[in-house]
């Protein structure tokens, strides 16, 4: 059961359940979900009884959209939504939805969707070799637990702030899109954090 509450009216009602269960349900802190253009975006499994059970299953993206309360499934890039060991992500930049996750343990890829909801404008934005982590001297990540999270990536697309989603202690690295370079950040002290979102007034767009 989905219970959405209005400010409007304090008052609870229920929408249309889940048609599958995002990724950290259960978890506020792992839980993440992004806001783009009306819709509340989800990373899910396709079978959830599936994950428990240590099957490997695959990802889609569920989007709510917040104007008709409905839900629509968004295939991921061809290729790309078979659950990996280790986990993927979703995440807005430069006001596009992107799919984030490892590749045969050699790369980090993040992928775009040129226009939103539509299966074939996934294109491929960045490929990331894990070598030039190492090269970094800084705190080296477990790929056993890898988990890359994009915060940022600067207007004319060169540089991209990511941190290691896997700790809530973990550095944050600038990484140079031009030419594959990643170094660590300036501060010396380990960042603790929990989350941080936008702020957005209203979540339901006016006509």
């Amino acid at each position: 059961m989905v219970k959405v509450f209005s400010l409007g009216d304090n008052s609870w009602r229920d929408i249309q359940c889940l048609p599958v269960i995002p990724l950290h349900w259960f978890d506020a802190r792992n839980n993440k979900d992004v806001y783009f253009n009306g819709t509340i975006n989800w990373l899910a499994y396709c079978n959830h009884d599936f994950y428990l059970r240590g099957i490997p299953e695959n990802y889609v993206i569920l989007s709510l959209d917040l104007s008709t309360e409905s839900y629509t499934q968004i295939m991921l890039p061809p290729g790309f939504d078979k659950g990996p060991n280790v986990q993927a992500n979703i995440a807005l930049l430069m006001n596009f939805l992107c799919f984030c996750r490892d590749f045969e343990r050699n790369h980090f890829l993040i992928w775009k969707m040129k226009d939103f909801g539509v299966q074939d404008s996934w294109v491929q934005l960045f490929k990331i070799s894990y070598h030039n982590f190492y090269s970094t001297n800084a705190q080296l990540f477990d790929l056993q637990h890898l988990e890359i999270l994009p915060i940022y990536l600067s207007e004319n697309g060169y540089t991209l702030i990511f941190t290691h989603n896997y700790n809530s202690n973990a550095p944050v690295f600038i990484c140079d899109c031009r030419d594959d370079t990643v170094e660590p950040t300036r501060i010396s002290d380990t960042i603790g954090w929990l989350w941080a979102k936008d702020y957005i007034e209203s979540l339901v767009p006016t006509c």
